[in-house]
């Protein structure tokens, strides 16, 4: 019976998880995150792409993505059936390792291989590879601190072996146009769906990314956050609906893609220093007197 372990440590926070799952069930969609993933896999028949690079499985494998790599895993067993084999995945936060450290031979060298994984690795000594599989099977067993000293436990291991990084220094600058692809593509989803209620997760789920990732990358690309974004895009629209249609305040404000009338005229307020209904005298009022000015909330341009 295939199956899944899935092992995580995150920061210096020691926390372990496992659970099992058939073959079929690895990441087959593009995908990044904030941690460092150490994937291995054992008799799984399929593909690795990390960035531009792709890969057709072996017997055994064993991949280090940096953060924020885009990857997936492919598996090629037929639909309902289960593959003869198991993968097992470690994730753990990047860290910076402390300036007296990095004196030591063993710590420069740790330091080298986490900035090899913003290009991704593949491990090609196969003592190193069946080692550290069983290693990354082990820490599930492990609780507390002991995770930490089994997670480097591994990195040290990892710098036993040959390596091989799998993307050129210029996939850096490829990845960020990844990552910008992703946010327009939820940007797209927000900017025709709106008026409708839209969670943080659906939209971070249409980039292909965890949740506080995407509001890392959305504010960075954008210049304000996912919240404050959709606020002003709805702000914007209700503008109009004020100015050129006679429906209620409260109409106005479900159709914007609000539930609560009290947190649209809070955001009205935040964004136009005017309540609503002080926005639609005035609209009426300018346009009475041929005014033509048009007061929207500020939006940086999504784009789309």
């Amino acid at each position: 019976m295939g199956n899944c372990k899935r092992v995580m440590a995150v920061g210096s926070a020691a926390s372990t998880a496992a659970s099992d799952c058939i073959g079929s069930k690895v990441n087959k969609r593009w995908h990044c995150h904030d941690e460092l993933e150490l994937h291995y896999f054992r008799r799984i028949r399929g593909k690795a792409f990390i960035g531009d690079y792709e890969k057709e499985l072996d017997d055994e494998n064993l991949f280090l993505v940096g953060p924020n790599v885009p990857h997936y895993w492919l598996t090629e067993s037929p639909e309902g059936s289960r593959q003869e084999g198991f993968h097992c995945s470690l994730f753990f936060s990047d860290f910076n390792l402390v300036n007296s450290f990095q004196v030591l031979t063993e710590f420069g060298k740790l330091q080298l291989l986490l900035e090899d994984a913003k290009l991704g690795i593949e491990f090609k000594e196969p003592s190193v590879i069946s080692g550290v599989g069983e290693s990354m099977m082990d820490l599930q067993k492990m609780e507390g601190c002991a995770v930490v000293g089994g997670l480097f436990s591994v990195l040290d291991c990892l710098l036993e072996g040959k390596r091989q990084t799998l993307n050129s220094d210029d996939f850096i600058a490829c990845n960020n146009n990844f990552e910008s692809r992703s946010i327009e593509r939820a940007i797209y989803y927000i900017n025709n769906n709106f008026h409708e209620f839209i969670t943080l997760d659906k939209a971070a789920a249409i980039a292909n990314m965890s949740s506080a990732h995407f509001c890392r990358i959305f504010k960075r690309i954008h210049g304000v956050g996912f919240v404050d974004y959709l606020n002003k895009l709805r702000v914007e629209f209700a503008c109009q609906l004020l100015a050129h249609l006679r429906k209620s305040v409260s109409s106005i404000a479900y159709e914007c893609g609000y539930v609560s009338l009290s947190s649209f005229n809070r955001n009205f307020q935040k964004y136009m220093n005017q309540s609503p209904s002080e926005y639609r005298r005035q609209r009426v009022l300018m346009a009475a007197s041929g005014t033509t000015d048009r007061q929207l909330p500020g939006r940086p341009s999504a784009g789309v």
